[in-house]
């Protein structure tokens, strides 16, 4: 397979890998490992369940962390080639060195969508990771404000797994689906509330005071994060968004765009730690 990234220039598998194993995008070694599948099923909502159980060194203190993405990479159904895909990782466990993935149905026709009707047990296939993704910010001691769609549930979940004893926060899911609330299980301190309409209107109406933590539509978190930058004033820092997925485009296009934004730097020898992933 080939990238090719916006500027018309190529961009090899090879090309694309040194740019998610070097020192500036990973910070830690990439584990290019395989996963079987041991079971897939309806979960609460729009949501498939994959449970499989990872092959190769796996080293548990990475899989141990919150709201880890990894990437997949499924076999072409049909003819069609394979596509790789990024997903979180809902649960680890490390006794079976088993993992949960939830795939959301999203209504039209995709490579994943194929595969998930396609896949059975014992199947295998490549996984690349873990790469940490942000988490909210408990070291201010202040509540955090969570907003989510539902691409970003499984990420929820994960954090809601580690969160801290005494930290308070106020979440904010759009789902259609009650049980998809009733599933996260809350922890202690944190108030979740469903909502059917846009995020960045709960963002407006919710709670001053707070670090933020937000994940869903592209266009919809740089609106959410430029409402917490510049209307309200908080430090980088305290602002954490992220892009799971881009209206009228598809995952394949994101991701080209953002490895040949890399590369670029990485020919460069410019750091990463600046960019923000929502400017790509």
């Amino acid at each position: 397979m080939t990238i090719r990234p916006t500027g018309g220039e190529e961009m090899t598998e090879e090309r694309a890998r040194a740019v998610l194993e070097s020192e500036g995008h990973a910070t830690r070694e990439i584990q290019a490992l395989t996963l079987r599948i041991l079971s897939v099923g309806d979960a609460a909502g729009p949501f498939v369940r994959i449970r499989g159980r990872l092959s190769g060194t796996v080293v548990h203190a990475d899989w141990a962390l919150p709201n880890l993405a990894v990437r997949l990479t499924v076999p072409g159904v049909d003819g069609a080639a394979p596509a790789s895909r990024i997903y979180t990782v809902r649960s680890f466990d490390p006794g079976t060195e088993t993992i949960e993935i939830d795939v959301l149905r999203h209504g039209h026709d995709s490579p994943m969508m194929r595969w998930i009707e396609a896949v059975r047990p014992g199947d295998v296939v490549p996984i690349v990771g873990p790469r940490p993704h942000f988490v909210p910010d408990h070291d201010s001691g202040r509540p955090a404000l969570l907003l989510a769609d539902e691409s970003a549930v499984a990420a929820l979940y994960s954090l809601f797994r580690h969160w801290p004893d005494g930290a308070r926060g106020v979440a904010y899911v759009r789902t259609d689906d009650p049980a998809v609330i009733a599933e996260l299980e809350a922890p202690e301190g944190v108030v979740v509330n469903r909502v059917d309409g846009p995020l960045l209107d709960a963002a407006r109406e919710a709670p001053s005071g707070t670090t933020l933590w937000a994940a869903g539509e592209r266009a919809e978190m740089r609106a959410i994060r430029d409402l917490f930058r510049h209307e309200r004033g908080l430090p980088r820092g305290d602002v954490r968004p992220y892009g799971y997925w881009q209206a009228d485009s598809d995952s394949t296009a994101v991701d080209q765009r953002r490895l040949a934004h890399f590369s670029v730097l990485m020919e460069r020898g410019e750091s990463f730690a600046e960019v923000d992933d929502l400017d790509i």
